[in-house]
């Protein structure tokens, strides 16, 4: 997206975005990190088809300063697994 397409962040700073730095799978889980800002609000939904419907994995996740993680413990099967994270509409990134 281009800055200005983006929503929640600051459209002017180039560095100012939402996105998912790793995903790492282990035995019984996937752990999901992403660029964040301390105290907004975010959620995490997961698919196993980029044509199907994304579920709620978690919601009100508290962003902690430049990263935050959260382990999806209900995976089950080998995946594959899709994952987005975002804020609730409405909510703005000071």
């Amino acid at each position: 997206m281009n800055n200005w397409q983006e929503c929640c962040t600051h459209p002017t700073n180039a560095l100012s975005l939402l996105k998912i730095v790793s995903a790492l799978p282990t035995d019984a889980k996937v752990t999901i990190t992403w660029q964040s800002v301390a105290g907004v609000n975010y959620f995490l939904a997961r698919s196993a088809n980029l044509n199907l419907p994304f579920s709620f994995v978690a919601r009100n996740i508290i962003g902690q300063a430049g990263v935050t993680s959260y382990s999806d413990t209900n995976t089950a099967g080998p995946g594959p697994f899709f994952y987005r994270v975002g804020v609730p509409v409405g909510h703005n990134v000071e």
